[in-house]
């Protein structure tokens, strides 16, 4: 019996690390991608949307955390001038360039969203206990394979892309702070908008929805 679990954790392990290096391979060749591949037309017109959508002035966007900001929005969520939204194109067309694990993590990252997480817990080792609204549940956040590098703050709130990553919940991208008063959006109109949307949320309600809740990044 003994045996038995020691050989179920290995294979987790095993499992896992397998997931982090799928999704931080397919990660570094996607952002290679779109630096090649993404249309100068749609940049542009990204570049205003996310500032009219984000109520931000247009010197803002320029500093380093809002373009770092800006850059994984257009790569995740950003719908182009064609319909389709960048990372769904990548996967089309290079497929056949990817392994199944990276094929695998690219499901997922296709259905990831931004979204506000509140963490409830001090950081143990790399994990965080944190509070997701859109599941309406507390889980495990790791920080393990892509950040982020910095620890985030017990009863604070930050903006975060949520991804399943093997048997973890990890983070896609930056880790911004959000203002207090972002709690009452949270639990006032994000309810009410929970309702609207059915209980499961649809993608391109919670894609178009993330955005929204960076007028309240610190």
């Amino acid at each position: 019996m003994a045996k038995s679990i020691i050989n179920f954790e290995s294979l987790k392990e095993k499992k896992q690390e397998e997931a982090n290096q799928a999704l931080v391979s397919i990660y570094e060749k996607y952002f290679n991608w779109v630096q090649v591949n993404a249309n100068l037309r749609d940049k542009v017109r990204a570049k205003h949307l996310f500032r009219q959508l984000a109520f931000l002035h247009p010197d803002e966007t320029e500093t380093k955390e809002w373009q770092e900001l800006f850059e994984h929005w257009f790569a995740f969520d950003y719908v182009t001038i064609i319909g389709s939204r960048l990372f769904d194109l990548y996967i089309r067309k290079e497929s056949g360039n990817l392994s199944a694990s990276e094929l695998a993590v690219g499901g997922l990252i296709m259905t990831s969203a931004l979204e506000p997480v509140q963490i409830i817990s001090e950081r143990t080792g790399d994990e965080q206990q944190a509070f997701f609204p859109y599941s309406n549940e507390e889980k495990l956040l790791a920080y393990q394979p892509l950040g982020p590098l910095q620890s985030l703050n017990q009863g604070e709130w930050y903006l975060l892309r949520p991804l399943r990553c093997g048997f973890k919940t990890v983070n896609l991208g930056p880790a911004v702070a959000l203002a207090p008063e972002v709690k009452q959006v949270v639990e006032h109109v994000f309810q009410s908008d929970r309702e609207k949307a059915g209980e499961g949320h649809s993608l391109s309600y919670r894609k178009e929805k993330g955005i929204q809740f960076m007028s309240y990044v610190k």
